[in-house]
């Protein structure tokens, strides 16, 4: 038996979808992952999924937008699982509606998730990872960034602003 910590991963969006799917499929292949959603109640329910199925999970809800929550995210996963190896940049919400019916409001959600908090959680997993010696950051955008459509120019930018 090897007395070899597993690695850990940090999953942003695990309440549902996709980033509940990348975190059941990282837990499968032997990674401790730390799951992240606003949503304290689906995160509970990947949790449960995970530790059922013989896997170990930390949650850390949180709004990733926020700079002082990614700083504690980051530190809990650490103190907790005593590294940061991994972090899946999942987390992404989308406001369909015609460019002119687009508000300051609407399109300030969508960069402040999409955009903002890529690059607050990429930076914070990034000074440990950079201490550690050892790193993988995945960031996750869409087609969308690509090929926007007229009633998603939020979330068009935000994805091309990803990519």
């Amino acid at each position: 038996m090897s007395n070899r910590q597993a690695p850990v991963a940090w999953v942003t969006d695990a309440g549902r979808g996709i980033g509940r799917a990348v975190s059941l499929r990282l837990a499968a292949d032997g990674f401790t992952v730390a799951i992240n959603d606003v949503d304290a109640e689906t995160l509970d329910a990947v949790r449960q999924s995970i530790h059922s199925a013989g896997g170990r999970a930390l949650l850390v809800p949180g709004d990733i937008s926020d700079e002082d929550t990614v700083r504690r995210i980051v530190a809990n996963i650490v103190g907790e699982l005593g590294s940061l190896d991994v972090l899946v940049a999942n987390a992404g919400v989308i406001h369909i509606g015609s460019f002119l019916d687009t508000t300051l409001e609407d399109f300030d959600r969508v960069v402040n998730i999409n955009v903002r908090g890529v690059f607050v959680c990429g930076r914070e997993a990034g000074r440990q990872m950079i201490a550690q010696g050892r790193s993988k950051i995945i960031n996750a955008s869409s087609i969308g960034g690509r090929r926007g459509r007229s009633d998603q120019l939020a979330y068009s930018a935000s994805k091309f602003a990803v990519i």
